[in-house]
């Protein structure tokens, strides 16, 4: 049994979750920061580079599983300094069926293949992110006064 039919998969999976800082639920259906809603609002605080990390930096990961055969790589390149940060990340999943307690394959393989970049200023004017997840593409621009 599949969880999202015809992969209507929830905005959620379009972020990188190694990406987030910290999540904020508010409760209620409506906000003076996030406006109107039918239900709360759930609002992924993505992380902010600190002194420390001012600079180049990168990483790389790789994980394998061995119950499904999962495969994830992941890699991401920074810059930051005073005023601005740039970071580019790049994630490659493929995860195949697992075998639960009981010993019943589970159906629940899948491949993604996603990148975001992100651009931020110190002066906090604007931030930029783009996010490419299965044949999605999102833009998000936020500009604040």
């Amino acid at each position: 049994v599949h969880a999202c039919p015809n992969r209507m998969d929830p905005m959620t999976t379009h972020v990188i979750p190694e990406e987030v800082n910290k999540i904020e639920v508010i409760k209620g259906p409506y906000t003076v920061r996030f406006g109107q809603r039918f239900g709360p609002t759930i609002n992924m605080v993505t992380k902010n580079p600190t002194p420390e990390d001012y600079g180049f930096h990168g990483k790389v990961e790789a994980g394998y599983e061995t119950n499904g055969n999962n495969l994830l790589g992941r890699a991401e390149l920074s810059y930051a300094q005073k005023l601005f940060d740039i970071t580019l990340n790049g994630e490659s999943r493929n995860f195949g069926n697992y075998t639960d307690g009981a010993g019943t394959e589970v159906p629940s393989s899948f491949q993604t293949n996603s990148y975001s970049v992100k651009l931020n200023n110190r002066i906090h004017l604007f931030c930029l992110e783009l996010y490419q997840h299965k044949h999605t593409l999102r833009l998000y621009f936020l500009l604040q006064f």
